[in-house]
């Protein structure tokens, strides 16, 4: 039995980010005499700041939406840089916390409809508290391997048990979840919506393939523009005839789409 093989292979950074996202809390600055000051929930003048956040807007005009889906009332929409144009954090179960969803700035007035389908893949994220079970299964994954090696392998063959079924449950996991946000906004969408989703996940392909100017990039970025490391989501290719085939079921023809991408993701 190896005890130092369970201590490494616990699945820490799992149970950290499990936590992190239970207690999410997106922090707020107003400027003040001594430079920034954070303001907390119990501070009066929260709600106000809130409400002014840049992003409040398109909150308002998702608000009936998000009544309909079942969303808690008080997710939080602001717009700023963050991985993947569109993100989420906190949950809907959870409600200690802040549940958000962060949006690049620009995006939503430079193309309304591709951020309004990228928003409600994110909304599935929150509903289907998708932010805590990423991090669940394959955590229990990788303690169920930890626990096997530490029982019966030494501390080599452990560690890389352990951390292989981490690395690969969260992958397969992940995908999965991904897949089923992207049909829960494909479902939701308008047919301008849809089309605004085939722009997005268009112009994130093209993006990540012209990054593949350095050797590193060319090993982490696949010829079809998918990240290799993580592979956390389904590939563009069928993310995008996804969406293909939910137009061409609406009877919608694209052999004629404007091909201009460029404005979905600076």
């Amino acid at each position: 039995m190896s005890l130092a093989s369970g201590i490494f292979t616990f699945p820490w950074e799992f149970v950290l980010n499990f936590y992190n996202m239970m207690y999410f809390n997106l922090p707020l600055y107003q400027e003040s005499q001594l430079g920034l000051e954070r303001i907390h929930k119990t501070d009066s003048r929260y709600a106000q700041l809130l409400s002014t956040l840049p992003g409040s807007q398109i909150k308002n005009e998702m608000q009936p939406f998000l009544n309909e889906a079942g969303i808690r009332g008080d997710l939080i929409f602001v717009e700023t840089p963050n991985q993947g144009a569109c993100s989420a954090s906190g949950t809907n179960m959870f409600r200690n916390g802040d549940a958000v969803i962060m949006v690049d700035p620009d995006l939503h007035e430079a193309d309304k409809d591709a951020c309004n389908w990228a928003i409600m893949h994110e909304i599935s994220h929150i509903k289907c508290n998708d932010t805590l079970t990423m991090q669940c299964v394959p955590g229990v994954c990788q303690l169920a391997a930890s626990i096997f090696g530490m029982c019966y392998l030494s501390f080599l063959p452990a560690l890389a048990v352990a951390s292989m079924a981490g690395f690969v449950s969260r992958a397969l996991f992940s995908q999965w979840r991904e897949g089923e946000a992207d049909d829960f906004a494909i479902k939701n969408s308008s047919n301008e919506e849809l089309r605004g989703g085939r722009r997005f996940l268009i112009a994130a392909q093209k993006k990540n393939i012209e990054e593949r100017n350095t050797f590193w990039k060319r090993i982490t970025i696949s010829c079809g523009g998918d990240p290799r490391i993580p592979q956390s989501h389904p590939s563009f290719i069928s993310r995008i005839k996804k969406i293909e085939n939910a137009l061409r079921d609406r009877g919608i023809d694209i052999s004629a789409e404007e091909e201009e991408y460029e404005l979905v993701i600076n």
